[in-house]
């Protein structure tokens, strides 16, 4: 097997865990399967963890942690406005409450204020 069928086939082994933790209202488990995935994904060019964070920092309801996390997924991305994002992953973040986004220098829209490194 190919090591990147390994990492690809870890990273969709956490998600279906995360989208699990998600599911049963436990969103320090979805973090917690974001880490397995970085941790065979350290470059962390998968979308799909960050995608699953986003979701378990809103569903915990840690905006603020939610913004730090977006901002980062940006700069790691290289891009300034979230629509610039993979497509689901704007998609995502586009239909929550615009005050979840717009402060602390993130904005649908808008562009980063930066975060620096973020683990969960």
């Amino acid at each position: 097997m190919h090591p990147d069928h390994i990492v690809a086939t870890i990273v969709e082994t956490a998600h279906d865990l995360a989208e699990r933790c998600l599911a049963a209202g436990d969103p320090a488990g979805a973090r917690w399967a974001v880490r397995r995935a970085w941790l065979a994904d350290p470059g962390r060019t998968y979308d799909q963890p960050w995608r699953d964070l986003l979701r378990a920092e809103q569903a915990d309801g840690r905006a603020d942690q939610l913004r730090v996390v977006l901002a980062e997924l940006m700069r790691v991305r290289g891009v300034t406005a979230p629509e610039e994002l993979a497509p689901e992953t704007y998609r995502l973040i586009s239909c929550w409450p615009r005050h979840l986004l717009t402060a602390g220098g993130v904005a649908v829209g808008g562009r980063s204020g930066g975060a620096g490194d973020w683990s969960p």
